[in-house]
């Protein structure tokens, strides 16, 4: 019995330096994943006139280097670097490949998104395009346009006056603690400071009238 015991205890030494030999000479590799990217080349404008829409887009794999479709002059063929499914306001994702034309667009907002597939990995992010189509008269979209660029004016305002704002309170607490010479520049550069400070007020008031203007005649040209 002891001498069985003993062969037992040898026979397991023996197969656990085998399986260490083996693990040490030939370690076994776990396959990387496939990381995939995308992103969309060109797109129609942020507001569209036009019921058609026309995307390009790209793909990478692992970090490599940004590669869409071209013509394969050899074969003769269409060669892209990954496969591509493209969807439109949250459809079933769908086979697709740059350029994809997309028609009979109707007025209002659209989401375009486009993500690549290879080898049964998915990129997990799709890149998306968010863009607007108003099929409207000259008028009515020169009042759209109008209206964005006043909407951009005021946002504009109200950060030029947040900055002299803030400017202000730095300058102020700059006043409570110099003395001497610093005293009288901090104060001086408080007064010139609370001058722009109007003038940034004024832009903003000027700027949240051009916006109501706006608004009205994008009504009026708009309307019907």
């Amino acid at each position: 019995m002891a001498v069985g015991v003993g062969m037992k205890i040898r026979l397991a030494s023996l197969i656990c330096g085998i399986a260490a030999l083996v693990a040490c000479c030939f370690p076994t590799f776990a396959s990387a994943e496939q990381t995939l990217d995308t992103r969309i080349t060109s797109s129609p404008p942020n507001l569209s006139r036009s019921d058609t829409a026309v995307f390009t887009f790209e793909s990478r794999i692992n970090e490599g280097k940004w590669r869409g479709c071209a013509y394969d002059l050899d074969l003769e063929i269409i060669v892209c670097q990954t496969e591509f499914e493209c969807s439109l306001d949250g459809e079933p994702w769908t086979p697709c490949r740059p350029a994809v034309t997309v028609q009979g667009l109707s007025d209002g907002y659209h989401v375009f998104a486009v993500r690549a597939e290879d080898d049964g990995a998915t990129d997990a992010t799709p890149a998306t395009r968010l863009f607007r189509v108003r099929q409207t008269g000259e008028e009515c979209y020169r009042a759209l346009e109008a209206l964005d660029s006043a909407e951009r004016l005021v946002e504009h305002a109200r950060y030029a006056l947040a900055i002299q704002i803030e400017k202000i309170e730095k300058l102020k607490r700059s006043v409570q603690t110099a003395v001497g010479r610093d005293l009288v520049r901090a104060q001086e550069r408080l007064r010139e400071q609370r001058v722009r400070w109007r003038k940034a007020r004024e832009q903003l008031r000027d700027a949240g009238s051009a916006l109501e203007l706006a608004q009205v005649q994008r009504g009026a040209a708009c309307s019907g």
